[in-house]
């Protein structure tokens, strides 16, 4: 595996500072979607075909404890997330062939969102 030149890393920070408002991340998109009604676990209804994101972050156990309905989750993370008011808790987040349910979503700050964390569930599915 070879380093980033310092030309591709200047274009990832770039990137990050445009779509985020920072360089939090080297940054990817997401789907989220909305569990179909039916029998099918893996049925979709797309409610944003493209959410601009940061890096996933693995929340520790102390970190799970601070957010509501995280404690007792096995493996879960945090992502930031550019604003979009049509994300919300009990949705699916899918990127990379992963599918995360969302557990909660933290507006910063709380009177002007600028962005979003979602505190995301990998609670097994896979969207392939």
């Amino acid at each position: 595996m070879r380093a980033f030149t310092a030309a591709e890393l200047t274009r990832l920070r770039a990137v990050d500072t445009s779509t985020l408002g920072d360089e939090s991340g080297l940054g990817f998109t997401a789907v989220i979607s909305r569990v179909t009604a039916g029998d099918d676990p893996l049925a979709r209804t797309v409610v944003v075909a493209s959410l601009a994101c940061g890096r996933l972050t693995d929340l520790d156990q102390r970190e799970k404890e601070l957010v509501p309905g995280m404690a007792a989750v096995s493996r879960a993370f945090k992502v930031k997330a550019e604003v979009n008011t049509a994300v919300t808790r009990g949705l699916r987040f899918i990127s990379g062939g992963l599918d995360y349910f969302i557990r909660y979503v933290s507006q910063h700050p709380v009177s002007d969102p600028q962005f979003y964390y979602l505190f995301l569930e990998d609670d097994g599915v896979n969207d392939e």
